[in-house]
């Protein structure tokens, strides 16, 4: 449960500069921004769950971890894809924001496991 709360608090934020980011600096985002903030703490809280799974035994975890986040890098660079070639207008914006919402993500996710890992 602890991890769910850390993940909450990191996806709110990450909504909190993008609302500062409207009021401040004038930036309309399109609905598609604000969809990449639940589809980062999903694919967060799968990843999550499914390494920190007991059906995972130690010696499978890095093999596990690395598809794992092999899968993320493939679904994430097509999200992107679509995104991008449905509002080439805006496709700058949506490449800069999606990939502050994936390192940010991706590291919070490394931090917890690797803590976790160590405890084992």
């Amino acid at each position: 449960m602890e991890y769910k709360k850390k993940l909450a608090a990191l996806a709110l934020v990450f909504v909190l500069v993008n609302l500062a980011m409207n009021q401040v600096l004038g930036i309309q985002w399109q609905w598609y921004i604000w969809a990449m903030h639940p589809f980062f703490w999903l694919v967060s809280l799968l990843i999550h769950g499914y390494l920190t799974s007991p059906a995972l035994t130690p010696q499978r975890f890095v093999n596990s971890f690395m598809a794992s986040t092999g899968i993320k890098l493939a679904a994430c660079a097509a999200a992107i894809g679509v995104l991008v070639y449905f509002n080439k207008p805006q496709a700058r914006s949506i490449v800069i924001w999606f990939m502050l919402l994936y390192f940010g993500f991706s590291t919070f996710e490394t931090i917890v496991l690797s803590k976790l890992a160590r405890k084992k």
